[in-house]
């Protein structure tokens, strides 16, 4: 296929769309129709009742979905099968790209320690090599984060380690700054084998 060639995207919630958007940019395609951001409802149990509706479309276009592993599966392939069993009853359209990260998105962020250090002053040497490896991905990301700079961590009400961590304030920080202008896919995939799996199936759809 053409390397311009136009892919929709859809996932849990408003980072998913904009890992989407940067995933479908790093694999060299357009990202196109953006699922999550006009659905009313958002969490997996949201996406995952737009299933249907998005493998037929992917019938005409490709479609990347993103979504969580979590503890709903013991690996992405079963998960994948499990949600085609129970939401795609006549088979899964070759243009459902349904790509699961392990455990959750918060492992892909950590992945790409050198442009978390650039953004946020954290020490690269604490940044998690082996990322998805962990069984508590976002509660380790958000301790990694009261770790930052003070700066950073007074912008993000972060700096009382006391305080219970304002995640909305944290997920606006990562889609408006962190994923758009520092998060590499490519850089990211060395250290986080379902992102790779995922952007080389987005390349080669």
């Amino acid at each position: 296929m053409s390397p311009r060639t136009e892919i929709d995207f859809s996932g849990e919630g408003l980072l998913d769309a904009a890992m989407a958007r940067k995933i479908i940019l790093a694999a060299g395609r357009t990202p196109r129709r953006d699922f999550v951001s006009s659905r009313r409802q958002k969490g997996k149990g949201a996406l995952d009742q737009t299933l249907l509706g998005l493998n037929a479309g992917a019938r005409f276009n490709p479609v990347l979905v993103l979504r969580d592993l979590d503890f709903d599966a013991a690996c992405g392939a079963e998960l994948v099968a499990t949600l085609a069993s129970n939401h795609l009853p006549k088979g899964r359209e070759n243009g459902l790209l349904l790509r699961i990260a392990v455990r959750s998105a918060e492992a892909w962020f950590m992945a790409d320690a050198e442009a978390l250090h650039r953004a946020t002053g954290i020490p690269q040497s604490i940044i998690p090599g082996n990322p998805e490896t962990r069984q508590t991905p976002k509660p380790d990301f958000i301790s990694l984060l009261r770790r930052a700079k003070m700066s950073f961590r007074r912008r993000l009400d972060l700096a009382d380690t006391n305080a219970v961590a304002d995640w909305p304030k944290i997920a606006g920080w990562l889609g408006d700054e962190f994923i758009p202008d520092h998060w590499r896919p490519a850089e990211a995939a060395k250290a986080a084998p379902s992102l790779a799996r995922c952007l080389e199936r987005v390349r080669h759809i």
